[in-house]
């Protein structure tokens, strides 16, 4: 997965997280190389393993597309708007305690240290309200398209599994490739397909 994120983003390339069915299209591919192009079962391996590297390719999508739209704005919630309001709340506690302190010593020190405290714990109680007023209004949305986003890879998922099981998927297939291996390997292309054209297939996301 990291590998694609660095190519999408022009970085160097990184060692990415090994898909299961990446590793197995590879170990599938050499060996069905080796068996030669006159043997059957090597081409079958070759036409499963370069499904599964199809396959491979639509994990690691769905792990981007996680990561981007779920994920990462999440990480952002924290590191950004919840730590801005802590720092609010931390600030607003600590001129609480000093508006305190001073007013208990009314009368044993200037008036105007004790307006100039009160000044700065409502100009602090302000700002915290507002900081979380601005998180509850405004993020709602965002997160709700978060969200959104984030059902859709699963939505995807769930479509390819129900479209593998519909008759019709399987029509047009002749009977001499229904090797488990075939039926496997088109299984495998016809979820890719869904990923990369789901109009085509009237996938509704």
């Amino acid at each position: 997965m990291l590998n694609t994120v660095s190519k999408i983003r022009g970085q160097v390339k990184a060692t990415g997280y090994p898909q299961t069915e990446g590793l197995l299209g590879d170990c599938m591919l050499k060996y069905g190389k080796e068996l030669g192009e006159d043997s059957t079962f090597g081409n079958a391996l070759i036409e499963v393993g370069e499904s599964m590297k199809l396959m491979a390719e639509v994990k690691d999508s769905l792990d981007i597309n996680v990561k981007q739209t779920f994920i990462d704005p999440l990480q952002l919630l924290q590191d950004k708007d919840l730590k801005e309001i802590g720092h609010h709340l931390k600030k607003l506690e600590g001129r609480r305690l000093d508006y305190d302190y001073k007013k208990k010593r009314v009368g044993k020190i200037p008036d105007e240290e004790v307006r100039q405290a009160v000044e700065k714990f409502e100009e602090s109680k302000e700002l915290a309200e507002r900081s979380m007023f601005n998180f509850l209004e405004n993020d709602v949305i965002v997160k709700e398209n978060d969200l959104s986003s984030f059902e859709d890879v699963y939505f995807f998922i769930h479509a390819c599994q129900t479209h593998l099981q519909t008759p019709g998927v399987w029509t047009g297939i002749s009977c001499s490739h229904h090797s488990s291996l075939s039926v496997l390997a088109m299984g495998c292309r016809v979820c890719y397909s869904l990923l990369t054209h789901p109009a085509a297939h009237q996938v509704p996301w």
